[in-house]
């Protein structure tokens, strides 16, 4: 387990509160999974993995703190590479130990001073136009997702989060209006977004990625595999510029608190979601934008052809 995915383990501190991850938040391009990026089981086998928490976790203070891995985990059966669904849902019994306070080893290889949305250091002129079209078409999408939430009788946010309580309904119009407002500027806002693999983690065994967000700086990383995704979604649940971008931002605390974790990916994993999770779920905000552009012919877009 690589410490860009260790956000499935949940530590609680004495106080029962959670301590979040100071890990990257990846999106993966799970229709570019390979063979590698999958843990054979055959029946009655089971695997074991070593989790070095404090690489990724802060502990500010000392004490006894409980460790717990809880989570959907995607399937595919062997020897296909296609996930298929519903996920395994696992939650193992948990571990307390006494952990003296420290920084996480992780911190992000290069620290940030400022906030722009969009750095241009190292964007040359065709990755800067897929960049700004992917933001305009961002706030276009993420708009007319939060119109929908915004209707008591959509059927299609129900399908998506599972609920249909007033109070589902506002933070989702309220993260994706946030994240629709951070999309439409290129020079303000809480968040900073590269179009080149600054930090240097695209390149994994966990997973194909397609960007991934440092949420500890509110910083979004575009990889190389996002500039072979097309602009808009060519149908329902395919990823786009577009719709990874409001994946991304819906990551960062800066932009809408609290923000969404990763607990599952692609369409038949987030709907074995429970409730409480697909609300803080990123692909189930990107894919919920992106089902709603699927069946709105009258969203207009402007896609961008690089």
């Amino acid at each position: 387990m690589d410490w860009a995915f260790a956000n499935g383990l949940l530590n609680w501190s004495g106080q029962g509160e959670e301590i979040q991850a100071k890990a990257i938040h990846p999106s993966l391009d799970y229709d570019a999974l390979q063979s590698r990026h999958f843990q054979l089981l055959k029946a009655s086998e089971s695997v074991e993995t070593i989790i070095d928490a404090a690489m990724v976790h802060s502990f500010d203070k000392s004490g006894t703190y409980s460790f717990v891995v809880e989570g959907p985990i995607p399937l595919a059966v062997a020897p296909s590479t296609k996930l298929s669904g519903p996920p395994a849902y696992v939650k193992s019994n948990a571990v307390s130990m006494h952990v003296e306070a420290r920084e996480a080893s992780f911190q992000g290889r290069r620290s940030i001073e400022g906030r722009t949305n969009l750095d241009f250091a190292g964007c040359n002129g065709t990755k800067h136009e897929v960049i700004t079209a992917a933001l305009s078409n961002c706030n276009k999408l993420a708009l007319a997702a939060a119109a929908d939430a915004r209707d008591p009788t959509s059927a299609r946010f129900v399908e998506y989060f599972k609920s249909n309580s007033s109070a589902t309904r506002r933070e989702v119009v309220e993260r994706l209006e946030a994240a629709a407002a951070e999309c439409s500027t290129t020079d303000s806002g809480p968040s900073r977004l590269f179009c080149y693999d600054y930090y240097e983690a695209c390149e994994t065994d966990d997973g194909p990625l397609v960007a991934y967000t440092l949420w500890t700086f509110d910083t979004m990383v575009m990889c190389p595999l996002f500039y072979e995704r097309p602009p808009l979604p060519t149908g329902c649940h395919r990823q786009c510029h577009a719709t990874t971008v409001i994946h991304e931002t819906t990551h960062c605390g800066g932009v809408y608190s609290p923000m969404t974790n990763d607990f599952a990916y692609g369409y038949e994993e987030i709907m074995a979601l429970k409730p409480d999770w697909a609300l803080l779920n990123a692909d189930t905000y990107s894919l919920y934008a992106n089902g709603h552009k699927a069946q709105d012919n009258k969203l207009e877009a402007a896609a961008v052809d690089i």
